[in-house]
């Protein structure tokens, strides 16, 4: 069964998880700020607290 079947994960949020994984990344290697992007991970993440 699915993590959002489980009442782990908003069913929307799979894409976010996926750009966002992807963005990180991107700018992980062109040397962004840690801070700045444990920022950005922690306000997308935000958007599906429960």
């Amino acid at each position: 069964m699915p993590a959002a079947g489980h009442g782990q994960l908003a069913p929307d949020a799979a894409g976010l998880l996926t750009l966002l994984a992807y963005g990180v990344n991107l700018r992980s290697r062109t040397g962004a700020d840690p801070a700045t992007l444990e920022a950005t991970v922690t306000g997308a993440l935000a958007l599906y607290a429960k």
